[in-house]
């Protein structure tokens, strides 16, 4: 089975945050990254997570929201994918306090793709992985399907936000 059909079957009958969570546990199964985490951002602040494969990308997502810098935003503000395969590479400076605090977390690399909702930019997919290297081919197209689907989980958040009031 491709991997886009086996991250589509990782969501199917699934909704909202449950939803979110089976995408990056796909992810972690079938892009080889450690960890992944749906991140959700308006007005360019990080709100939360949206969605994990477990609770050390929770911790990664939101040390975002603590420093106020990482690759959620940054993709969401760039409105592209934002890929680092090694923080520990002497020119990285991108994050001056995210990137050495997921270093101490043994993380290397990390990509984010955004996720869209509704043609807005509302966060993104992020992958953690804890050696340095870039994703390729079929981990880069699987990573590219499974932002598309998080914007699934993130409009049932929307439409569940709408029916309560």
């Amino acid at each position: 089975m491709a991997i886009q059909d086996q991250l589509v079957a990782a969501v199917d009958g699934k909704r909202g945050g449950q939803a979110a969570d089976r995408i990056c546990e796909a992810c972690v199964l079938l892009l080889d990254v450690d960890a992944a985490a749906i991140s959700l951002v308006f007005d360019g602040t990080n709100t939360g997570t949206l969605g994990s494969s477990g609770p050390p990308a929770q911790t990664y997502d939101e040390l975002q929201f603590i420093y106020g810098e990482g690759p959620c935003l940054d993709a969401v503000a760039e409105r592209a994918p934002v890929f680092v395969a090694d923080l520990a590479h002497p020119g990285e400076r991108r994050w001056p306090a995210y990137g050495p605090a997921m270093l101490e977390h043994q993380i290397r690399g990390i990509y984010a793709m955004p996720v869209l909702a509704a043609g807005e930019y509302v966060g993104a997919l992020d992958l953690f992985r804890s050696r340095p290297g870039a994703l390729l081919g079929e981990q880069l197209a699987g990573a590219v399907i499974a932002a598309e689907l998080a914007g699934i989980p993130v409009l049932d958040l929307l439409d569940g936000d709408f029916r309560r009031r």
